[in-house]
């Protein structure tokens, strides 16, 4: 999804991994560090990540803008993926709120209540008997019917408590006679969906400026990897350029310098490390003046 920072992470992920297993090498490791900085730039100088164009992000945020959401008793229907995705931003905001998970599978209830500081886990046919107070209710199932239905509503709230209902599963799971409801607050997946599309076209206005960002920055990684492929290919020069140096005092001129007084030793020494440094800096200076300016196939 475009400008989604998850999907930065699992780059992150997915590289560790490959390094972990000596997966990769020398240029992925290059063009992983240099994407990594690319996305901080394209983020910081766009506004591509600025409105959520997830379904589930943006249920997160209707419920957050009501003042109540931080201290509301919470009821879940359902603990698939969708509700798990919730329970991730849920859990990541912090908040201590009281989770009743309700679920056809007591197991899977209680692995998504278990996410939760203070949740509670129930087979979703004993739902009508539901006993604690009800702020919030999700619920996202497979079911090709209502889950909530209207009689169930009666049982669970009274009619003068507010509730405020994000029903997020196809069909919807909530009856429509409780959508109806002055007490119920609704909040449908359509018009998530509405949402998320007019955030979608903004953030495809936003691929105009990063586009351009890009083009930019392909040219300074181009200029880089060649840079770095020619650090690797001239590597061993200095341990070349010690190996000469090494055999013509130890074999070579080891005779002539034997005779020599110390203090002759030690100049030649100087001579001869001051060589080598410069020698060492030649290759590499050039290479870089002439062969950078030209067209490197790697």
């Amino acid at each position: 999804m475009i400008g989604e920072r998850e999907i930065l992470g699992q780059i992150k992920q997915a590289y560790q991994q490959s390094k972990k297993h000596q997966l990769c090498g020398d240029t992925i490791r290059l063009a992983y560090q240099q994407a990594i900085v690319f996305a901080k730039k394209i983020h910081s100088e766009t506004r591509i990540g600025e409105k959520p164009i997830s379904v589930v992000s943006l249920a997160f945020r209707s419920l957050t803008a009501r003042n109540f959401f931080k201290y509301a008793n919470i009821l879940i229907i359902g603990a698939g993926q969708t509700n798990n995705l919730m329970a991730n931003l849920l859990t990541k905001d912090g908040t201590e709120n009281k989770v009743s998970v309700y679920n056809r599978t007591l197991r899977k209830a209680e692995e998504l209540a278990a996410r939760f500081k203070n949740a509670q886990a129930y087979e979703l046919g004993k739902l009508a008997h539901h006993k604690e107070d009800i702020d919030i209710i999700l619920t996202c199932t497979g079911a090709n019917y209502a889950v909530l239905t209207k009689d169930i509503f009666d049982k669970i709230v009274p009619k003068h408590r507010k509730v405020t209902i994000v029903d997020l599963a196809v069909p919807q799971d909530v009856e429509d006679e409780v959508i109806e409801l002055k007490n119920v607050d609704y909040i449908d997946i359509a018009s998530l969906e509405k949402k998320a599309q007019e955030n979608l076209q903004f953030r495809k206005g936003e691929l105009y400026i990063a586009q351009a960002l890009l083009d930019e920055f392909v040219i300074g990684f181009n200029e880089l990897y060649k840079e770095r492929r020619l650090e690797l290919a001239l590597s061993n020069i200095p341990n070349e350029v010690k190996n000469i140096k090494n055999n013509a005092i130890q074999q070579t001129f080891k005779k002539d310098i034997e005779s020599l007084d110390q203090n002759s030793k030690d100049v030649l020494e100087k001579v001869m490390q001051y060589m080598e440094e410069k020698y060492i800096a030649l290759p590499f200076k050039a290479a870089k003046k002439n062969l950078l300016n030209k067209k490197f196939r790697p």
